[in-house]
């Protein structure tokens, strides 16, 4: 994506030099947390500090007490049969999509099946299936569109025993240009791990405002299979910056508004929504430059140039050094211990795998792009249609055919800049 090395590192740079005062105010306020905490015996290290295994504890405190979120109340606003719906609706009014539900327990169902059972559609009955088309707007507005059918979209949104407890998108199934002789329709699943309820008649099951944000995100990269067209399967889809881009729907006030929720029947209330909003900017810095601090990791292990450095790198001490040194949040090395303790490392899945060796900061370099991408053609108008079948047609359609770094361009019709991701994280940049 970078297409250097050097791009790479100058822009991991510009991030951490300009985010990490916002990382320390963010600590400053942790620190201050633990320090009035009554509650608090015996604490490993000075009292007045917090520690990076403080870290969750005091993000709880600093949420129900700084911003008076109990984060369980926002739940009986988001019923997964109403919300689902809605953040589609949301897709579909700005790619310009249509998603037809398919009951699968229907005799449409059943003629729909290759097998004559609607039920054999789907992989177990908890499963949403949605058949996705263009809509008649875009289709009045693209008379020559190749096609108006995008394929299958599936979710697959709850626990269940056997499960894999990891949420993210898959294909079973992607299409190639219309006009190939094996040309196919998309086939895309979406899974995440909500709690069902035991009883839908009674009590829907239901989702938090801050899960909303996973299913956007996860629905991006879904949305750009769909959308996508190229002539062969390894560069169609996602390049990350559609999922993270439209997930700034998720945090602006109009959202909090709707859907109409059935527990109870109304709409959440205006001070609950100011108050979820505010909290979009909880720890901003310290989780930034924690996804900078990846990168630098990632970076780093893939950087070796030999056998001989590999075998002879300890990947604990280099992840914990590393994340010391980007974030400035106190570790086991404050107390004398150095930096080869513990096996963080191996909690981060990206670090193995192919699909991200040495592009973990694609995170980052997606996220600072996509809030370009939302402040400039976006904040102002969220869903003009105009706006989003150009981005559709410009970025997402031809996706991995064209270089990234020209997509963008073309649809911002100058460069791409980090300024939108410092507004959205409310500082501004060096030379901003």
């Amino acid at each position: 994506m970078a297409g250097t090395t050097k791009a790479v590192d100058d822009f991991l740079t510009d991030l951490q030099t300009n985010i990490y005062p916002l990382g320390q105010s963010n600590l400053a306020i942790l620190n201050a947390l633990k320090q009035k905490d009554e509650r608090l015996e015996s604490p490993i290290g000075d009292r007045s500090i917090a520690y990076r295994w403080d870290q969750s504890y005091y993000n709880e405190l600093q949420l129900n007490t700084t911003y008076d979120i109990d984060y369980t109340a926002t739940k009986d606003y988001f019923p997964v049969n109403v919300t689902v719906p809605a953040v589609l609706d949301i897709y579909g009014e700005i790619y310009g999509l249509r998603f037809d539900h398919i009951d699968t327990a229907s005799p449409e169902a059943d003629e729909l099946s290759p097998t004559g059972k609607g039920s054999d559609l789907v992989w177990h009955p908890d499963v949403m299936m949605y058949a996705v088309w263009d809509n008649q707007a875009y289709r009045d507005a693209n008379p020559a569109a190749n096609r108006t059918f995008r394929g299958y979209l599936y979710f697959d949104l709850f626990v269940r025993e056997g499960k894999t407890s990891e949420t993210g998108i898959s294909d079973q199934l992607r299409t190639r240009h219309p006009n190939h002789v094996c040309a196919s329709a998309n086939s895309i699943q979406v899974v995440l791990n909500f709690q069902k309820s035991p009883d839908e008649s009674i009590k829907p099951s239901l989702i938090g405002y801050y899960d909303i944000k996973s299913v956007m995100h996860e629905l991006g990269h879904g949305t750009h299979d769909l959308t996508s067209i190229t002539t062969y399967a390894w560069n169609h889809g996602t390049n990350g910056v559609p999922a993270d881009f439209v997930r700034n729907w998720s945090w602006r006030k109009e959202q909090g508004e709707a859907p109409d929720a059935p527990l109870p029947p109304v709409t959440m209330p205006d001070d609950l929504i100011a108050k979820v909003v505010k909290s979009s900017a909880l720890n901003q810095g310290i989780d930034a430059l924690d996804q900078i601090a990846f990168s630098r990791v990632d970076r780093k292990l893939y950087g070796s140039t030999s056998l001989e450095e590999v075998q002879s790198t300890d990947d604990a001490a280099v992840y914990n050094e590393i994340f010391r040194r980007v974030s400035g949040f106190p570790d086991n090395s404050d107390l004398g211990q150095g930096n080869a303790w513990g096996n963080l490392i191996g909690q981060i899945s990206q670090f193995v795998s192919a699909y991200y060796a040495g592009l973990y900061y694609s995170y980052q370099w997606c996220t600072a792009y996509a809030a370009d991408v939302f402040y400039t053609a976006f904040y102002d108008d969220p869903f003009n249609s105009a706006t989003g079948w150009r981005y559709r047609q410009t970025v997402l359609q031809p996706s991995g055919t064209k270089d990234i770094k020209k997509l963008l361009p073309a649809f911002l019709e100058r460069e791409p800049n980090t300024d939108g991701y410092y507004r959205q994280l409310g500082i501004k940049g060096k030379g901003s």
